[in-house]
């Protein structure tokens, strides 16, 4: 009887585990398509296509950090020997000096 209880018992924690394994995939697919949503929702925000006001602070807090990234792209371009003649895109690419402007 022990030894039918025993296989019962891993027979079970082997589904648990399973499960648990499926649970963890379902919840990476909802962090991708959450990131997904964010991203999209984000860049209509910045074209102006939604009124970032139904955002509030998290838009701020966000440019603010989008900002910082600019900043540092922008110290990268002076390291690199770019001027403020170089083409650089909102989102913060620095184009490459064989690079034409599109």
């Amino acid at each position: 009887m022990k030894v039918n209880n025993k296989f019962l018992n891993i027979e079970s924690k082997s589904k648990k585990s399973q499960i648990e394994k499926e649970i963890h995939e379902f919840e990476d697919e909802k962090s991708k398509k959450i990131m997904q949503l964010g991203l999209s929702a984000y860049d209509k925000i910045r074209r102006g296509n939604i009124d970032e006001s139904l955002f509030g602070e998290l838009i701020y807090e966000i440019k603010k950090v989008d900002l910082e990234i600019y900043n540092r792209m922008l110290d990268i371009a002076d390291i690199e020997g770019h001027n403020e003649h170089t083409p650089i895109c909102e989102c913060g690419y620095i184009s490459k000096n064989n690079e034409k402007n599109k």
